[in-house]
């Protein structure tokens, strides 16, 4: 039997506070929220399955804005945020000593779901391009630092709900990394130009969620930060991993407790060499960089306990996206000695066994949601497309009309990111 022990090892934060192995269930939208962010039973009884899946559970994006929100049926963690349902949340996930934290999330100028609410979604910067069907607000310096205030706020609701820490995503085109990125700020301002001036809003945000912490006295609430490695557009470079580089070197500088690199799509692996490098992977560089002052975890492409393993040969920690919805007892399994066991195929009929929202069974339904291109082994979308945002408007706090609008903002945000 292979030996998976580092896998069980325990990850030591530096603020003292421990997870029980090296494994994390990644940020995922559930598609399970009711219309206006509250939490619904779909989504307490989906992370009580997945309770014994890693030491680590994150919860899919939560929006610190109402003018921040990107799907209809994403978390709120804004003034409206439902408590309560916070709480029941917070409590599934750590009924078995697993260490949930909410993940902190502004969309900007991808906020389709605020946009259909009638609001004008927000940006570093105005852009005026092909995909983007609707207009634009650039913020004001004032409404700069209204933002920050939002998610410091944020962080007060999740450590008052009972979470263990927060991940701020600041990764795949949200609001920080459009600061952060000079294809999508173009400031002259305190919060634009050059590296310097384009990083003060990341690093503003997290500074703020910090003091928060610190306001709190709660010195065992982990602070995580997700962030993509580079951002490039076919032959467009808009940053590569050496600016990212010296970002994630100011972060570790910080009261920060982990870095989340985040490998989304095809072209990453969990050992891939970063682009521009002859040798190691995001996680060793970046390690180096930062003289492993905090725990890294990276992941992508890993479905069974043999990959996982292999994972952690380069990072403190590996996370579990698609392995954590079609394996719900991921962790404990290989605890117990039955990592064979580990179920790498999905069905409908599973969908609804492992407790999936009935959000998150429609989108993977439709070919034109995460059916289209998040595909699971054994698993084909069976529905038209357009299937989700049929669902959406059936629900008894749906709407037909914005439902067909959300859909056609799908799609021109989906060019974007080709």
């Amino acid at each position: 039997m292979k030996n998976y022990s580092r896998l069980l090892e325990p990850v030591k934060f530096p603020n003292g506070a421990t997870a029980n192995n090296r494994m994390m269930m990644a940020a995922m939208n559930d598609f399970g929220a009711n219309l206006d962010g509250s939490i619904s039973d779909d989504q307490v009884n989906y992370l009580s399955q997945r309770s014994q899946v890693a030491g680590m559970i994150v919860t899919g994006y939560a929006y610190v804005s109402e003018v921040g929100k990107q799907s209809p049926t994403q978390i709120s963690a804004t003034e409206n945020a439902d408590m309560g349902g916070l709480r029941r949340l917070a409590r599934a996930g750590k009924q078995h000593g697993a260490k949930v934290i909410m993940q902190l999330s502004h969309a900007g100028h991808s906020a389709v779901a605020a946009q259909m609410d009638g609001m004008t979604p927000v940006a570093a910067s105005e852009l005026h391009v092909p995909w983007l069907t609707y207009d634009l607000h650039e913020l004001t310096e004032t409404e700069v630092e209204e933002v920050i205030a939002d998610f410091g706020q944020a962080t007060r609701r999740a450590i008052e709900a009972g979470f263990d820490g927060i991940e701020l995503h600041a990764c795949n085109h949200d609001l920080i990394q459009q600061f952060f990125s000079p294809s999508t700020n173009f400031r002259t301002d305190y919060w634009g130009g050059d590296f310097e001036k384009r990083s003060r809003f990341p690093l503003a945000v997290l500074d703020e969620v910090i003091r928060v912490v610190k306001e709190l006295d709660r010195p065992d609430f982990i602070i995580g930060y997700r962030i993509s490695p580079e951002e490039v557009h076919g032959s467009e470079v808009s940053f590569t991993y050496q600016d990212t580089l010296k970002l994630i070197a100011a972060i570790a500088d910080r009261d920060v407790d982990y870095l989340n690199i985040s490998l989304a799509g095809t072209p990453y692996h969990y050992d891939s060499v970063p682009r521009g490098f002859t040798h190691g992977t995001h996680a060793t560089v970046a390690a180096a960089k930062i003289d492993h002052k905090i725990p890294i975890f990276t992941g992508n492409f890993v479905t069974n306990a043999d990959e996982a393993l292999d994972a952690v040969k380069y990072s403190d920690g590996v996370y579990l996206g698609r392995a954590a919805l079609m394996e719900p007892e991921f962790a404990k399994k290989i605890a117990d000695g039955n990592a064979n066991d580990i179920v790498e195929t999905m069905s409908l009929d599973r969908m609804r066994v492992v407790d999936f929202p009935k959000g998150l069974i429609a989108t993977y339904q439709d070919p034109s949601g995460m059916g289209g291109h998040e595909v699971f082994p054994g698993f084909t979308a069976n529905e038209k497309p357009g299937y989700f945002y049929e669902y959406l408007a059936s629900r008894p706090d749906g709407n037909a009309e914005n439902s067909q609008k959300y859909l056609k903002l799908v799609q021109g945000l989906s060019e974007s990111i080709k």
